[in-house]
């Protein structure tokens, strides 16, 4: 038996998931499900860096988790990666810690040398997922911010400053950060709901990333 904690920022990401649980599993108590052999806790965090990271700190059964999933909707930077794609990222860096300088560019906290960008659990300022679960989706890496990216100008300045990012978010970096440093194996699973450009909601997918994201949970149960 496996004891997963599924994390999301906000429980409509994971509505169509609950729903799978309760119709095809055990409900054990409010948030947490049997699932076949398997036992899922649910952790809501709300939305951004510091809610995500007290959320996992303050989750009191977490010397019982064998495994992290977590899932949200994102945004990508790669228009090839079509609406509603599922992907796993396999690296992620917080995009807001450090100083904009006076031309508008981005210096790092690393590059500042006010932190070592190479010490545990950082590899040149990004962390990483050291866990490889061989799923069938495309590993991507993501870019957790504090402000989504809505304007040209600011669009431009995070693609510059970050070129190897391919999608955005505002928990992954939270998430991988906190597994690393508790070495708990985790996946991140990301669903593609609208490309990073100049701010327009009629362009995005929301339900049909939220749809995919059920598909991609499941998946990663069945490793």
């Amino acid at each position: 038996m496996k004891r997963i904690l599924l994390v999301a920022a906000t429980p409509y990401e994971i509505a169509p998931i609950i729903k799978h649980l309760e119709e095809n599993g055990q409900k054990l108590s409010y948030r947490r499900f049997k699932l076949g052999s398997d036992e899922i806790d649910v952790l809501i965090t709300g939305v951004g860096m510091v809610a995500c990271m007290f959320a996992l700190c303050r989750y009191p059964h977490i010397e019982n988790i064998d495994r992290i999933i977590q899932v949200g909707i994102a945004g990508s930077y790669d228009t090839n990666i079509e609406l509603g794609t599922v992907v796993e990222v396999i690296k992620d860096r917080n995009a807001d810690l450090g100083v904009e300088e006076a031309d508008g560019s981005f210096t790092s906290v690393f590059d500042l040398e006010l932190s070592d960008g190479n010490m545990f659990p950082y590899q040149i300022g990004w962390v990483h997922n050291k866990d490889d679960f061989k799923l069938p989706f495309k590993k991507c890496v993501g870019l957790t911010v504090n402000k989504v990216s809505g304007s040209l100008s600011s669009i431009e300045k995070t693609k510059k400053a970050f070129k190897e990012a391919e999608i955005e978010s505002m928990e992954g970096f939270s998430v991988l950060y906190f597994c690393n440093m508790m070495h708990i194996p985790c996946i991140q699973l990301r669903a593609i709901s609208n490309y990073v450009e100049p701010r327009n909601r009629e362009n995005w997918a929301i339900e049909a990333a939220i749809s995919q994201l059920k598909y991609g949970f499941l998946s990663a149960l069945d490793i």
